[in-house]
């Protein structure tokens, strides 16, 4: 099996139907699909239960039936979980275009994060997608028809430019920082570092920041790849709030200057330091 895409859900059942049949629709088929849901939602189960039904996807559904916010603790179970060595991260309203997994596993490297990016729809516009579209491939040409009209925020991530030569000499470096809408990277790089830190109490722009902080400390770097890998996703109701729980995690983070989270994957850490 060549990659492993973990989906991060939390309760939009509205898209996920789409998101299966652009998966049905990847290029690259040797791959596992693993929905880690913050929370227990019968609609999606139900939901993944008729899709399975109706394709061969390999799909794993993994939930929380706690009601704390546990974002950082399913991605976690979801990284053990996952059956490949490489592993590709996106969230919940997200479709990817039929080369996203081919894209993402050909930019591959140990070391290496591959950080690509997302062009966001409006609610109205995601709205407008259907399966039908979707099947036929022709959700990019509509897009791209958007996009010229000024419908699309970061449009020009809709502009692929595949080529390996004219990527090198037409794209700038422009950092943006690590999101985890549309990350990948080996599972042995991400383990390295203890996977993410499951203190956060919220979904915050911080706990990317720290897993890239860490990451780049053990010697992973982080390599925009702007302009292919492309993934639409619709606008989120709400913008990231930081948290004082957040803020004092980075804090601590920079104090100590460590790769390894003792509140990730791995607990036992934690009671060695507990015991000290």
């Amino acid at each position: 099996m060549k990659a492993s895409l973990i989906v991060y859900i939390k309760h939009d059942t509205k898209s996920m139907p789409l998101l299966v049949e652009a998966l049905k629709q990847q290029t690259e088929q040797d791959f596992e699909v693993i929905f880690a849901q913050d929370g227990c939602d019968e609609n999606v189960t139900k939901i993944l239960r008729e899709t399975e039904t109706q394709q061969t996807l390999l799909m794993t559904h993994l939930f929380s039936k706690e009601k704390d916010y546990k974002r950082e603790v399913m991605l976690n179970k979801a990284i053990v979980e996952a059956k490949s060595d490489y592993l590709i991260f996106i969230e919940e309203g997200s479709i990817p275009h039929p080369k996203f997994i081919e894209e993402h596993i050909r930019l591959s490297k140990y070391g290496k994060v591959v950080a690509a990016r997302t062009a966001t729809l409006s609610n109205e516009l995601f709205s407008e997608v259907t399966q039908d579209m979707l099947s036929s491939r022709k959700m990019h040409l509509y897009m791209l028809g958007k996009a010229v009209r000024g419908k699309v925020k970061n449009s020009s991530e809709l502009f692929r430019i595949t080529n390996g030569f004219l990527r090198h000499f037409i794209l700038s470096d422009v950092w943006q920082g690590l999101s985890s809408d549309n990350f990948s990277l080996y599972k042995e790089d991400i383990l390295s570092v203890n996977g993410f830190d499951e203190r956060f109490d919220a979904k915050t722009e911080e706990s990317d920041f720290d897993l890239e902080l860490r990451l780049m400390r053990q010697g992973i770097f982080t390599k925009e790849e702007r302009q292919i890998a492309t993934l639409y996703k619709v606008s989120p109701v709400e913008p990231l709030k930081t948290t004082p729980v957040a803020t004092s995690i980075l804090e601590e983070s920079n104090t100590k200057n460590h790769s390894w989270t003792p509140y990730g994957i791995e607990k036992r850490e934690v009671l060695r330091s507990d015991d000290d």
